[in-house]
Order: structure tokens, then C-alpha cells, then sequence
């Protein structure tokens, strides 16, 4: 089902497949550069694991600990969605960007804020101000790039809605991978700790993986910039 429609492409409609006209999709293109930088930030979260046994010193059931906060970051994040939605379409006229950037910098001083994260109280305030941010930004994010899709459709292998919103989400899954692979070395190299047995790795490590977590988002609402239609 999946292997016959590729096959039967030539190399120029393949390429075209998994491409986009930054000229004709300009703000759609953005859209997708600024989900591709918030997945990279919010790719941290693999080293959650890590940081609770180094950092907050939860040494006996850490994964437990992992999936708690996961479910406070989700809680918290499914009661953001529509009061966030409600906000931009009925008193912001559709307007989505601004809270994009609410949220991208929320995100941004959530993460950066982690470093001084003690306990896990610490940690369940701020993984559920994190799931609100993520909430929110993904919400608004999701409908930015709908309102950026072109209107008129197009029976080519480039340019249809389907095909941009394939690309769409190759961003989250490229950016899930860019970060761990740049962050990962990073955490080794600068992070490797020799203090203690039972401890991989210090907070300095952890540090500037979390600094450049942050850079991401940040990174994410700037791109907005040159979104050209008011959003």
C-alpha cells in the first residue's frame, strides 16, 4: 500500500514529495523551521531519567518518578488546550503567534530554571507549568500552521495539503533526533562526573543541556518573525 506510490515516482517527483516552494508556502515553511526547533528543545525530557537520579537524587524508583511527572506535565497540558484556543479565536481575532511566543518563552525559562531544581516537588511545579507552556504553544502551533496552509489545492506531488502537512510532521520526528544527538554528546563531554560512584554525571552537564533546551525554544518563537500574513 505504502511502497507501490514511491516506486512508481520518478526521482524529480520524489524529491518534489518530500520538499516545499519556500516561495509559494513561505509562511508555511516558517511554521514547520519553528516546530522543528521546539522539538529539538523539548527533546530534553530524555534526560529526565538521568537528572533525577544525578541531580534531585531519586535513586530507588527513578522511572516511577519519570512517569509521574509526565502525568502532571499531561494534566496540566490538556487543560491549557481549550481555554488557550478559546482566547485566540474569540477576543484575538484568530491571532496565534503571540501566543506562540508566551509559550516558547514560558518553555524557554521553564527549562532554563530546571538547573536549580532541588527536589521533586521542585520538579512536579515545574513539569506542570512546563505541560501548560506545551500545551498551549502546541495548540496554537498546530492551528498556525493550518491557517499558513494554501488555500487552493494542488493534484501535483508538491504543494497539496497532505504532502505539506507530511513534511509538517517530519519536522517533530527530525527534531525529536536532532536533539538528543547534539545534546547527548554534550552531556557526556561536559557532564562526565568522577565525584561520585553512584552519580553519571554533574550538573554542569546537565547545565548546558538544558541552556541549549532553552536556546530551542527561544529559537522557535523568533522564527515567527518572518511569518509575512498577520497570524
Amino acid at each position: 500500500m505504502f511502497y507501490d506510490p514511491i516506486i512508481l515516482m520518478d526521482r524529480n517527483s520524489l524529491i518534489a514529495a518530500y520538499s516545499i516552494d519556500t516561495q509559494e508556502h513561505h509562511d508555511f515553511f516558517i511554521v514547520t523551521i519553528s516546530r522543528l526547533f521546539y522539538y529539538c528543545g523539548s527533546s530534553v525530557q530524555t534526560y529526565f531519567l538521568y537528572f533525577l537520579h544525578d541531580i534531585i537524587h531519586v535513586k530507588d524508583d527513578p522511572e516511577a518518578a519519570v512517569s509521574a511527572l509526565a502525568v502532571v506535565s499531561q494534566i496540566s497540558g490538556a487543560l491549557i488546550c481549550y481555554p488557550v484556543g478559546q482566547l485566540s479565536d474569540q477576543y484575538f481575532g484568530g491571532r496565534r503567534s503571540i501566543f506562540v511566543y508566551i509559550s516558547c518563552l514560558g518553555l524557554a525559562s521553564i527549562t532554563f530554571s530546571m538547573i536549580w531544581a532541588k527536589t521533586m516537588n521542585h520538579m512536579m511545579i515545574l513539569c506542570f507549568l512546563l505541560g501548560a507552556a506545551n500545551g498551549s504553544y502546541l495548540t496554537m502551533e498546530t492551528s498556525l500552521a493550518i491557517d499558513t496552509l494554501p488555500k487552493k489545492m494542488n493534484d501535483g506531488p508538491s504543494g497539496g495539503n497532505a504532502q505539506l502537512l507530511g513534511i509538517w510532521g517530519i519536522a517533530s520526528f527530525l527534531g525529536s533526533a536532532l536533539g538528543p544527538m547534539i545534546g547527548g554528546p554534550l552531556l557526556y563531554l561536559f557532564g562526565n562526573s568522577e565525584i561520585d560512584s553512584e552519580q553519571d554525571y554533574s550538573i554542569e552537564g546537565y547545565a548546558l543541556v538544558l541552556s541549549l533546551s532553552a536556546l530551542y525554544f527561544l529559537l522557535s518563537a523568533v522564527a515567527l518573525q518572518w511569518v509575512r500574513v498577520a497570524s
